[in-house]
This record gives structure tokens, sequence and C-alpha cells, in this order.
């Protein structure tokens, strides 16, 4: 125990290359770049009847993001402040009627979601509501026999 202490508190073992660092010139020096926070940016009035109006017409959080060079957790926050409910999308009962098809032809609630552009769980509520008996979540379990080896 006490070699190791006396290892680690030996700081002449670290001056040859200590030395050897101070020889090589400044410019090929590289330091890694740490990446500071970014300063809070605040909207102006401009900006915020846009990022209002933007939010409305339902452009993504990610997008919003990006456009006015703010971070997504601040898009919802400035969504919330401002008392904006972004409207739920819902699917005109054609497209509830083909979704079940789908659905019913095998196809997971995440992959019917998606060819519709909606959310998992909206698609989820959508097909309950419309009677359909939805699946147990999960993989379905294989017959013993079928494993292939």
């Amino acid at each position: 125990m006490v070699g190791l202490v006396e290892r680690y508190a030996n700081k002449s073992l670290d001056a040859p290359r200590l030395r050897q660092l101070a020889a090589i010139p400044a410019g090929r020096v590289r330091t890694a770049a740490r990446q500071l926070p970014k300063k809070t940016r605040r909207l102006s009035d401009e900006e915020l009847a846009s990022f209002q109006a933007r939010y409305l017409e339902g452009a993504t959080v990610a997008v919003l993001a990006e456009e006015f060079d703010i971070h997504r957790t601040t898009v919802m926050t400035l969504a919330k402040r401002l008392g904006m409910n972004r409207p739920l999308r819902t699917l005109s009962e054609e497209d509830v009627r083909t979704a079940a098809a789908f659905y019913q032809d095998g196809e997971s609630l995440s992959v019917v979601a998606k060819r519709f552009g909606i959310g998992i769980e909206t698609m989820r509520t959508t097909l309950l509501a419309s009677g359909q008996e939805l699946r147990p979540r999960g993989r379905p379990a294989r017959p013993w026999g079928s494993r292939a080896m």
C-alpha cells in the first residue's frame, strides 16, 4: 500500500513527459475542444408570434428548435408558457377502417401508426375507440418445435 501511495505521490516521475510536451511548438499542440453550454436565447415578440404560428401549424419540435436556434426542451417550455396546445391529429373514418385492416392483416401498431403519420398511442386509442380488438403487446410466442438450429 505504501508503494502505491509513493508511486502516485512522486510527481517527479511526470517530469520527462512534461519536458517532452513543453518542447512541442505551440501550433502543433491539440487541445480537447470542450463544448460550452449555449447561452439562453430569448425570442423577440416577432419571433414568438412566428414560433406560435409554426407550432400550431404542426411543425415538429426538432424543426422548431433548429429554426429558432433554441433547445428542444425550450420549445416545449415556450409552448406550455404560451398556453398552446397542438391540435391532436385525428384520422378520418375511412383512414380508421384502412388502419384496422392493416392491423388485422398482421402489421404492428408502430408500422400502422407510421403509415398514417401519427404516434403509436394515438393509433392504439383510435383503434380501440373504433371497436378493434388489439393483440397482446410484444412478439408472438413461438411454438415449441419451431426453433431453428
